[in-house]
């Protein structure tokens, strides 16, 4: 203890007997019962195994939560906890004790490079009901039938060993942030081991096979979407099977019998832990075809702890190599009933499509319009606290991520920004409509990264809409143009939020440039506001000219 700085670091510890009392009053549960010597065992153990920093915690607590066995106040940062070895078992037996007393634990592991291959299956409800788990995982399920054919195939099981086991936990609940249900069930595969892009590259093809599959008229898949939309407008496949928690900015993973926790301002447990509900065995042929599923034992039949090992999935011996993997061959949507015409898809360009004349003005390409997710990064150029107050004042109060940085969400959306305190790095992340709002929000604190610019998929979106004639936009504009009145030389349609509609003959005054520094030429999106509406918003340059040069 005294090597982590001991007990009483942040402040006076809570003696035992009030130690239960402590925990009813955190957790609002008044009917909690726990021996007082339990809960101090727990509190020693977890406070002995705190990290020196978040970058080499192993767990962390889920939104930076001040649990009954934390020492910090509500206030302070949560490290998180660094725990390897033979540590762990004690670990699990923590985890599952504690959940078998009503209060779960709120962890997460951080993810290794290669790790246990898992799935998260989340289906949105209403405020009363969601989807029934077992009509998405069970020996009867079609989506598990698929699932099964499906991982069969991607990692083909050993000839004198032709199954694959997936643990199944269950965490549907209340999702408190939106007050609706949420179906929440994961999938381990404790034999697959993967890294980050294969986990991402198999949750996309799953998607990809699932979409196929409800596209088929009176299908089972088909049904089943059906029914998963009757419930919520977003349980679209790629929502459903999210490849979010393989990502970067979501390097924990929650653990199993843990608790969720709702972000700021609630913070505060849902009471939807992983539960374990049972472990499936797929079973195949010797191609490969799946022969069927069975339940290879439920939860009754191991103990708690038993069910946090064979949940987990960090992987730290780093002698344990990659599963074999096999690409899933590619499949085309079929040809519609009656056609004679096969399903290949026809290749559509800038100008066209293919065989057919030229467009005399360019089409345009507005990849950002269709979800493609952008990141911007910036250096801040205040103090972190500074930044952190007026941040709250504009998008309330933040949520802490598992490596210790501040996030700011927009209520509406994924965009985010994230700030890491120590080295003063800023992220900003989301559709690019939705950067470039961000960015306009921290110019003032921030200043830009070298070398950083926008990614653009296809080039810079206005370079499509840039007209044959000269714009009367050159590289000195580049640096003097905030402020400037500019004359609308080709009208601009807005298609996405935060866009400004410009008429053609109307002007137009910048307020904002960010990427100025890096990108010459008109080819680049600007703000401004339109003097003939007083409307402010997101606009390409090169459909405008300076006032002097219009004149």
């Amino acid at each position: 203890l005294l090597r982590h700085g001991g007990i009483g670091r942040s402040m006076a510890p809570i003696l035992d007997e009030d130690l239960l009392a402590h925990a009813r009053e955190v957790r609002k549960e008044d009917q909690l019962q726990a021996e007082p010597g339990l809960l101090e065992s727990v509190r020693a153990w977890l406070q002995s195994h705190e990290a020196e920093s978040t970058q080499l915690a192993t767990h962390t607590v889920l939104e930076n939560y001040p649990d009954w066995w934390s020492r910090n106040n509500r206030r302070s940062q949560l490290p998180g906890l660094e725990i390897s070895g033979d540590d762990l078992e004690d670990l699990y037996q923590y985890v599952g004790r504690l959940h078998d007393l009503s209060i779960p634990l709120t962890l997460q592991e951080r993810r290794t490079p290669l790790f246990r291959f898992f799935q998260d299956i989340e289906a949105w409800g209403s405020t009363k009901d969601s989807i029934s788990s077992d009509r998405l995982v069970g020996i009867d399920a079609d989506l598990t039938r698929l699932i099964g054919k499906f991982m069969g195939k991607v990692f083909p099981p050993n000839s004198d060993r032709l199954f694959l086991d997936a643990a199944v936990f269950d965490a549907t609940g209340v999702e408190q942030t939106k007050g609706l249900r949420k179906t929440s069930l994961r999938l381990v595969w404790p034999s697959i081991i993967v890294d980050q892009d294969r986990a991402i590259t198999v949750q996309t093809s799953l998607v990809h096979q699932l979409t196929l599959a409800s596209e088929e008229e009176g299908g089972a898949l088909a049904d089943l979407q059906a029914e998963l939309q009757r419930h919520h407008r977003d349980n679209a496949w790629y929502r459903v099977f999210s490849d979010g928690p393989y990502g970067n900015n979501r390097p924990g993973v929650r653990m199993p019998l843990c608790d969720s926790v709702s972000p700021l301002p609630l913070r505060a447990p849902e009471k939807r832990p992983f539960v374990p509900v049972g472990m499936l065995r797929f079973t195949y042929a010797s191609d490969n075809q799946m022969k069927g599923i069975e339940w290879l034992c439920k939860q009754e039949e191991l103990n708690a702890h038993e069910w946090v090992k064979l949940g987990t999935i960090r992987v730290t011996d780093t002698s344990v190599p990659l599963s074999r993997y096999e690409a899933p061959a590619a499949q085309n949507r079929p040809a519609p009933k009656g056609s004679t015409k096969t399903g290949r898809i026809k290749v559509r360009t800038v100008g066209g499509s293919d065989g057919a004349e030229a467009r005399r003005e360019p089409r345009r390409v507005m990849m950002e319009r269709v979800g493609t997710t952008v990141t911007m990064k910036r250096r801040l150029a205040v103090a972190p606290d500074f930044f952190c107050e007026k941040m709250e004042r504009q998008m309330g109060q933040a949520s802490m991520s598992p490596d210790g940085a501040w996030v700011w969400r927009q209520p509406n959306g994924e965009a985010h920004i994230t700030m890491y305190a120590e080295d003063k790095r800023i992220m900003v992340v989301g559709l690019c409509n939705q950067v470039r709002s961000l960015l306009v929000t921290i110019s003032q604190f921030c200043e830009a990264e070298e070398s950083q610019k926008l990614f653009w998929p296809q080039g810079l979106p206005s370079a499509a809409y840039a007209p044959a004639q000269d714009t009367g936009c050159n590289d000195g504009e580049v640096t003097s143009i905030i402020g400037q009145l500019r004359y609308t030389e080709t009208q601009f349609n807005p298609e996405g939020q935060g866009e400004l509609q410009l008429q053609e003959g109307t002007m137009v005054t910048v307020l904002a440039d960010p990427e100025a520094e890096h990108t010459s030429g008109a080819n680049r999106w600007v703000y401004g506001k339109s003097e003939a509406t007083q409307q402010v918003g997101w606009f390409p340059l090169s459909h405008t000219k300076s006032n002097a040069d219009a004149n």
